[in-house]
């Protein structure tokens, strides 16, 4: 069984050509460079995840991402390096403050349910043969990863409980850092260490993010693709539960707002209609229960919209906006809710699903 990809207009694409035809190894005749890259925020992946191997598109080259395995030993809670690591690698000793990764269970005897990836290896190394050549080379590196990183965790977080902590990080963001050694002993790397170590989820009921979301979310992210402006406003309203909700309930309703005016004007632009006329076609209509209003006599969705948008979208919305009144959390769940069923109607989240190779 393989993975197929499902949207709306997707089409599958040719990996693009050059230097990404073969995984970056800058050192000819000497095994693949290994750089360790730490994850802010952490990855929290299902049991099948461990020791799987999959590409990423970097910097105009494809390297490969190892992710890290149980040591085997009964009643152990420590990691290895992934199983294509150099034994160096995977014979480092543990270390509780910087571990690989980490169990969670619902309670002591209970199977280990998911697990938290603090670290992964990157198989590959940036180029440079002089110190600034290297350091330069490093940092479009960490750039290109991070950028890749934001991608592959944004998807997951929409897909599963990743990000239920999203509050935990506001001042580092979704980044990561990498350090390793070329075999002439020269050594690099990209970020700091200010990061927060956390487990970002833990005690979530699921979904993890299993292999299938993995490979899925990573072979987007190589493409370059992340989701759209709606589900990502979307994505920032769900993962502020423990911090603001004024802007929960401004970023929902905003990705509600954007996903009906798009509708609206692609509608208008698939017959041909011009931007001059769209805009004057739309001008009536000022508030957003009055574009789905409009939006639903174009594109009638099976049952109608606007009493909850009505409801639980535009009140909310105006009590935060315009007089700062308190939300309570029912409201605010029901705003996430209401916005949530508009974009499944008319911008539905493309998903991983099995179907055959």
């Amino acid at each position: 069984m393989g993975q197929r990809l499902t949207e709306p207009g997707w089409q599958e694409r040719d990996p693009p050509p050059g230097p990404s035809a073969e995984i970056v190894c800058h050192n000819s005749g000497m095994p693949v460079a290994e750089t360790v890259v730490r994850l802010t925020p952490i990855l929290e992946v299902a049991p099948d995840c461990l020791g799987f191997e999959f590409d990423a598109q970097l910097d105009g080259a494809r390297y490969k991402i190892g992710m890290p395995v149980h040591d085997g030993q009964p009643d152990s809670a420590r990691f290895l390096a992934p199983p294509s690591a150099s034994d160096a690698l995977r014979d480092e000793p543990w270390d509780h403050h910087d571990p690989w990764a980490g169990e969670f269970r619902m309670t002591d005897e209970d199977e280990v349910v998911s697990y938290a990836i603090h670290k992964v290896v990157l198989f590959g190394a940036p180029a440079g043969e002089t110190p600034m050549d290297l350091g330069m080379a490093s940092a479009r590196l960490g750039i290109a990863m991070d950028a890749w990183y934001r991608r592959l965790y944004a998807w997951l977080e929409l897909w599963t409980t990743q990000g239920i902590n999203h509050d935990q990080w506001p001042q580092t963001g979704i980044r990561t850092t990498g350090s390793g050694t070329l075999s002439d002993g020269r050594s690099y790397g990209w970020g700091g260490w200010n990061v927060i170590r956390g487990f970002s989820g833990g005690g979530t009921s699921g979904p993890y993010a299993s292999r299938a979301h993995l490979q899925v979310a990573a072979e987007w992210s190589n493409d370059g693709r992340a989701p759209s402006l709606s589900w990502e406003l979307m994505r920032r309203a769900r993962g502020l539960g423990n911090g603001d909700p004024r802007q929960q309930v401004i970023n929902a309703a905003t990705a509600a707002e954007v996903v009906i005016e798009r509708s609206l004007v692609r509608y208008f632009n698939e017959r041909m209609i011009g931007s001059n006329e769209v805009d004057a076609i739309l001008k009536p209509f000022t508030g957003i229960v009055e574009k789905l209003r409009l939006l639903e006599k174009l594109i009638p969705p099976a049952k109608s919209l606007v009493a909850g948008v009505a409801h639980k979208i535009a009140g909310p919305r105006n009590r935060v906006a315009h007089a700062a009144s308190y939300i309570d959390p029912q409201a605010i769940q029901g705003c996430l809710d209401a916005a949530a069923e508009v974009l499944d109607v008319y911008d539905p989240l493309p998903r991983p699903v099995s179907g055959p190779a």
